[in-house]
């Protein structure tokens, strides 16, 4: 465990340095946030890299709010139905029909969305098929489509 301890804030530098953008997402984000749309990063990562990413990828003025597995009390990662209430608690927002949960996760973010009452978006670079029992209510299959549907 001591050397877990001593090993994780180097593994927290690497993970900020690692930070390859969507294609399309700088227009995307900029135009979601023109919309008035509010933006909130919601990872199972930590929260100082996805901090640190967005800043590299000049984005972050567009993110009103990052939340992230180790801001919730027993560090629970998405899709932990706890992730999402945490995530809700934290952003003074209840309104589930009213959010959008992107993602580009079957698991983590489209089931987990649903699991929570949300409408969700699947950001499905593969191209792939999803399971009848795991729909969403969404699917794009590249970021700027975004653009076109919202």
């Amino acid at each position: 465990m001591k050397k877990a301890l001593e090993i994780n804030p180097k593994f927290i530098d690497w993970l900020k340095e690692i930070v390859v953008p969507e294609d399309g997402c700088y227009e995307t984000l900029a135009y979601l946030h023109q919309k008035g749309y509010r933006l909130v990063v919601a990872t199972n990562g930590a929260n100082q890299a996805i901090e640190s990413k967005l800043r590299k990828i000049n984005c972050r003025q567009f993110i009103d709010e990052t939340f992230s597995a180790d801001m919730t009390k027993e560090c629970v990662t998405k899709p932990n139905p706890i992730f999402f209430e945490e995530l809700l608690t934290y952003l003074d927002y209840h309104e589930k029909e009213k959010i959008l949960l992107i993602g580009d996760s079957l698991h983590s973010e489209v089931q987990g969305g649903k699991n929570a009452g949300m409408d969700t978006c699947w950001y499905n670079k593969k191209q792939e098929t999803a399971p009848k029992e795991c729909t969403p209510t969404m699917e794009i299959h590249k970021l700027k489509e975004l653009t076109q549907k919202l």
